[in-house]
């Protein structure tokens, strides 16, 4: 068996494909910028730092980010990457640990801001495991990551966090195709939400070159009233929706760390 499972892989060369396809990667970057200038900020991590995007590009305009994602084969793509780039972009601090240990490894009260997007926070207990997400598991667990979120922030500090857009019952498709890497790319997918058990399923089917892989990921559906609730319950204040621009997928929050507060 190899170092990393395949399913590992193939949610990271899924994820990568379609971050490719479904976002304008310099239209986003400049809108998140845009956004951090207005905001003074100075000092970020993104804790669902995936393949790197926007972590990267961000860094290659000169920001000061920082780098976590708990799938290892994802992290270990990263660190490859940013070995061809400048000291700057190559010395970004790369981290993998567990959302509810995240002070672990980050001092708290260290940034301007967390960011975790890519609706990421409903994967809190499912990413990369291809199993049926445990819902009361996953509350429990999310409520003790947006904690550490709050924790990692400085006293003024902001979260931005996205969601899915899509929280009613029923089938959800989305469809993309073009070129990447110079291939012949289309990604299929299908979102089925189940209000009654709590649970969002993921079936993906990307196809590169007529070749096609596929894979199912479970995640707790998330409404949006459930994160605002958990967000003040965690210490939030400002808690409302957001538009960044380049971002047309999900649905953006933000929120801020009361002035005040000192770490622990």
């Amino acid at each position: 068996m190899g170092k990393f499972s395949r399913t590992e892989q193939l949610l990271a060369n899924h994820w990568r494909l379609g971050c490719k396809l479904l976002w304008n990667q310099e239209e986003l970057v400049a809108g998140l910028s845009a956004f951090m200038q207005e905001n003074h900020i100075e000092s970020v991590v993104d804790v669902s730092g995936g393949n790197g995007f926007p972590a990267i590009e961000l860094r290659r305009k000169g920001w000061d980010i920082a780098y976590n994602d708990y799938n290892a084969f994802m992290k270990e793509q990263v660190e490859a990457q940013i070995k061809e780039n400048d000291d700057f972009v190559a010395s970004m601090p790369c981290t993998q640990v567990s959302w509810e240990y995240l002070d672990s490894v980050i001092v708290p009260g260290s940034y301007d801001m967390v960011i975790c997007r890519g609706n990421s926070l409903p994967y809190a207990v499912s990413w990369s495991v291809n199993q049926i997400c445990d819902p009361e598991k996953a509350k429990v667990i999310i409520q003790k990551a947006l904690a550490q979120f709050f924790k990692v922030l400085r006293p003024g500090g902001v979260l931005l966090v996205d969601k899915s857009s899509f929280e009613s019952a029923g089938i959800y498709v989305i469809q993309k195709e073009g070129v990447v890497d110079s291939k012949e790319c289309h990604i299929h997918w299908v979102f089925v939400n189940d209000v009654q058990s709590g649970i969002r399923r993921w079936d993906q089917y990307n196809t590169v070159e007529k070749e096609t892989t596929c894979l199912t990921v479970y995640s707790l559906l998330i409404t949006e009233k459930m994160l605002v609730d958990w967000l003040t319950t965690a210490g939030f204040i400002s808690v409302c929706p957001t538009s960044i621009q380049g971002e047309n997928i999900y649905t953006v929050l933000t929120a801020r760390k009361p002035l005040g507060i000192l770490p622990d």
